[in-house]
């Protein structure tokens, strides 16, 4: 293509080529990151004249071609990595093919916490860091993910749990550690139970009747492949139970139904003697007869009582019918 002058520019008369990428009529219909990278040279010819020296050379520009394209191949070195609680890991790099240069960076739940391809940790790590790591390559034409596993290994914990049942009561004991291949003792005093009812991935039971005999200070002991944990503790007696009076459900059922026989006989005896009593007392007890006054004289205590004796008595010789003739507020039966 040739390019007039241009007087109000200054510009000479010029040629002006254009590289033209068909990409239909390009191996696989695309270009190659490999083989297209490359420099490219565009170089005229001389415009000297016949008669002009030899020496008068074309002009020459070179360019770099290169194809740019997303991240990709992103690679990781360690897809877990395992350390104990407290102790330094360590580092992960993280790796990606792209053009522009792709920029990295780390998340951990959601939130973005180092940059750079290198994954690293200053200080020791608690459980709490335990997890998924993310990567992300990125570039103007788009992002790559890849994950890395924290794994966080420490000794075990346990806690003792109580569960009551009408006869019998259940002792839980149930760890937290990592890894959870646990073993499990149980211990009362310095004796060691032998048979343990259920074991499961985090907890282990015994279960024991409900008599005294069994109350007393149980000890739990976990270990896994990192260590031995602590020392679990539960002293089992009436209180911590739950039942009162400090005897089982089954005692107390036997010490209630004595107690209402107890009572029952008590009450039983009480009337009885009650009533033995009553008659007793009735057999002592006189027969109560009232005199009707007759025609003998009252006894001479009565002229010492009564008043009137003398007005209606006549040394026991008043009449019979004149006995009709006292004062109802006058007569004194004697009985």
């Amino acid at each position: 293509e040739v390019i007039p002058h241009n007087l109000s520019t200054n510009t000479f008369e010029s040629t002006r080529s254009t590289l033209i990428f068909n990409l239909e009529k390009w191996p696989l219909g695309r270009l190659d990151r490999a083989d297209d990278n490359n420099e490219y040279s565009c170089l005229s010819t001389s415009n000297c004249l016949g008669d002009q020296a030899t020496n008068c050379e074309g002009v020459r520009s070179i360019t770099r071609f290169n194809v740019e394209f997303p991240p990709e191949k992103i690679h990781i070195s360690d897809r877990q990595v395992t350390v104990e609680e407290n102790k330094i890991p360590e580092q992960i790099l993280c790796t990606a093919e792209a053009f522009p240069e792709p920029s990295f960076s780390w998340k951990f739940k959601g939130l973005e916490i180092q940059t750079g391809a290198v994954l690293h940790f200053i200080q020791g790590v608690s459980r709490d860091q335990a997890g998924t790591y993310t990567c992300e390559a990125a570039n103007q034409h788009g992002v790559q993910k890849i994950r890395t596993a924290l794994n966080v290994v420490y000794e075990p914990k346990c806690n003792i749990f109580l569960i009551k049942k009408p006869e019998t009561f259940v002792m839980e004991c149930k760890a937290d550690g990592n890894p959870k291949n646990f073993t499990f003792s149980w211990k009362k005093n310095n004796l060691t139970f032998s048979k343990v009812d259920s074991i499961h991935d985090d907890s282990s039971t015994i279960e024991l009747e409900l008599k005294k005999e069994q109350f007393g200070a149980y000890y739990c002991h976990v270990k896994n492949s990192i260590g031995s944990g602590n020392l679990c503790k539960i002293h089992v007696d009436f209180q911590k139970l739950g039942i009162p009076l400090g005897k089982p459900a089954s005692l107390l059922m036997v010490g209630t139904i004595a107690s209402c026989l107890l009572i029952s006989i008590l009450s039983f005896a009480t009337i009885l003697c009650m009533c033995i009593r009553y008659l007793a007392r009735r057999r002592k007890r006189p027969h109560t007869q009232c005199e009707v006054p007759s025609q003998n004289p009252p006894p001479d205590v009565t002229k010492d009582i009564h008043p009137n004796y003398s007005k209606y008595h006549n040394d026991g010789k008043l009449p019979v019918n004149r006995l009709l003739d006292y004062p109802t507020s006058d007569v004194t039966l004697v009985c």
